[in-house]
């Protein structure tokens, strides 16, 4: 009798300390927080602490606490890099919308923190969403990043991470972008280190002017007529 009130001792902590957190902004998809596709990774922690389960597990019948993530394809493929901190281990869908089935089964921590999960045959221009839960063998709640590298499309994309040049990098005031005489830019949108969108400079003069903002490490996307690329830049 002694065992069986230990057993649901433990299950009454367990759910008051499931309950005592505050639910995250982004615990359902409509709250889903946006990552940029750069190059940086600069994005995150973040973390499932106080989440709820907004699917059923795709791995098993144990419950898992996820939080939701969106993004912008500018090509047809797309990879996906989410690493656990101190030992976390998180798996992942992504959907095509919030109410829409999931277009990858479960991908495993394993692979999403080491090759990394390479998504095809998306729609560019398109918002898709990604589901981030721990893993049912680990613990419930802890820390991650997330790194959406920008994957080029084809020769052209490579021909611009090569001939675009950004200067003086680092600026204390204004770094100007030079690019082929062939190239257009279109628009630049700007980043902080923590993938926040700070400015989007549209009708490009092919320069960035940073006197507003506090030193760092920013990443930038260009919108140009030949694809988009994403570059590192830094406020002294």
């Amino acid at each position: 009798m002694k065992k069986n009130y230990n057993f649901i001792l433990v299950n009454i902590l367990q759910i008051f300390c499931l309950s005592a957190f505050a639910q995250p902004t982004n615990d359902n998809c409509s709250g889903a927080i946006p990552i940029p596709i750069n190059n940086a990774c600069l994005n995150g922690p973040f973390d499932n602490t106080g989440s709820t389960q907004s699917y059923p597990n795709c791995t098993g019948t144990a419950t898992v606490y996820d939080v939701w993530f969106s993004f912008v394809t500018y090509t047809n493929a797309q990879k996906i890099h989410i690493t656990g901190l101190n030992n976390f281990q998180v798996d992942a869908q992504v959907y095509s919308s919030c109410t829409g089935t999931a277009i990858t089964s479960c991908i495993n921590y394993s692979t999403l923190s080491s090759t990394g999960y390479s998504l095809v045959g998306l729609n560019s221009g398109q918002i898709y969403y990604i589901r981030v839960f721990n893993d049912y063998s680990g613990n419930y709640y802890g820390m991650f990043d997330i790194c959406l590298p920008y994957t080029p499309s084809g020769i052209e994309d490579n021909e611009l991470l090569e001939n675009i040049t950004l200067y003086p990098n680092p600026s204390t005031e204004t770094i100007k972008i030079l690019t082929p005489d062939e190239s257009k830019i279109n628009s630049i949108v700007l980043y902080n280190s923590i993938g926040q969108q700070m400015e989007v400079i549209e009708n490009s003069k092919c320069e960035v002017n940073l006197q507003k903002y506090t030193p760092g490490i920013y990443s930038i996307l260009l919108n140009t007529d030949k694809g988009f690329l994403s570059k590192k830049i830094v406020k002294e």
